[in-house]
């Protein structure tokens, strides 16, 4: 541990002493114990610990720290009371032995691909796992990289898997905790969370949603963050107390302003498909004035009339296979857009009536 040592001058040659002794068995106990370090400065992380729902979710901006706030909990869990500091002891939902009647915590870690686990995810676990409460005494003997599985003394293990690999490789024995660093695809979410019913466990999610796997949790997670069963952490990347504030706004000015949204706040943003960024800017709280207007476009896939009602449009579309496409597009109060496809047997009344008449 780092100490000024302008901190020591001022006291006496025995209080000194005292001192040191004392800032040395701090340091030993940090050896062996590096969770003593932890900081509770970071309010939104500790927010993330605390919390006690099925699902905890952390949307927050880059270098927040939301990989360390997912590994510390998920060690809270695995580890048995004594290594786990009194401060963040209330968090702990299992204690073998006393509401749990296996030895220890079966958690699953799951990461977007085997560079990310061997990079980022393994040496931020070493940073924070307390050497001898592993199988073995060390985190070398109790990695079985084969296994993909770090095993402790106390009977716990975490399990460690990547987005890259089949669904089906997913399936398994049941698990108190899943936590997913970075949105996941729905088909492994959904195969992990069926694990989980044994011990009413819960998942965690610590991301950054840009592109990749949002949609489904920006339905179902943070749209329901109102739900009793659903914790919603919000965090940017001044959060983090180790970050200089001239590194955070030259990594800041790097970015387009869409995206410096999600990379510094961890928004959710919209970058293409039909809903747009400014589009929201181009909706009217009062429908204009209903209006028809027709009009013939000639293209290399067919026919396309087009009617546009008010504030609506209507594609119909003749494929290169007989089939017809219809699409309908509105923008109304609700603010919503609509597509649908039919085929032409079920369009051809609409056809006769509506488009060929005009």
């Amino acid at each position: 541990m780092e100490l000024n040592e302008g901190a020591l001058e001022g006291l006496s040659k025995r209080d000194r002493v005292e001192a040191e002794k004392l800032l040395a068995e701090l340091d030993k106990r940090i050896e062996d114990n590096p969770l003593y370090k932890l900081r509770a400065d970071n309010v939104a992380q500790v927010e993330f610990w605390a919390a006690q729902t099925r699902i905890v979710a952390a949307f927050a901006g880059n270098r927040f720290g939301k990989t360390t706030a997912l590994l510390v909990r998920t060690l809270i869990e695995c580890l048995d009371p004594e290594w786990v500091p009194e401060w963040l002891l209330p968090f702990k939902r299992w204690v073998p032995g006393v509401n749990s009647d296996y030895p220890g915590v079966k958690a699953r870690i799951v990461c977007p691909s085997f560079q990310v686990l061997e990079t980022v995810l393994l040496p931020e676990l070493r940073l924070w796992c307390p050497p001898k409460s592993l199988k073995g005494g060390s985190f070398g003997k109790a990695y079985h990289k084969q296994l993909g599985m770090l095993q402790f003394a106390n009977g716990s293990w975490i399990e460690f898997k990547t987005y890259v690999q089949d669904p089906s490789m997913f399936a398994g024995s049941s698990l108190h905790l899943v936590g997913y660093d970075e949105p996941p695809p729905w088909e492994i979410r959904r195969e992990c969370k069926v694990r989980l019913a044994q011990y009413d466990g819960f998942e965690m999610f610590a991301m950054t949603p840009l592109t990749t796997n949002t949609t489904w949790v920006r339905r179902e997670i943070w749209k329901n963050r109102e739900s009793p069963d659903i914790t919603v952490v919000r965090g940017s990347i001044h959060d983090n107390p180790t970050l200089s504030k001239a590194g955070v706004e030259s990594a800041l000015e790097a970015q387009p302003d869409i995206w410096r949204r999600a990379v510094e706040f961890g928004d959710f943003i919209d970058v293409g498909g039909l809903a747009y960024p400014d589009f929201g800017k181009c909706v009217v709280d009062t429908p204009y004035p209903s209006r028809v207007r027709v009009g013939l476009v000639v293209g290399l896939s067919g026919i396309r009339r087009r009617i546009v009602v008010g504030q609506g449009m209507i594609v119909l579309r003749i494929g290169i296979r007989g089939i017809l496409w219809f699409q309908l597009t509105l923008v109304l109060g609700t603010r919503r857009l609509f597509g649908l496809v039919l085929t032409r047997i079920m369009l051809r009344t609409f056809l006769m009536r509506c488009c060929f008449s005009l």
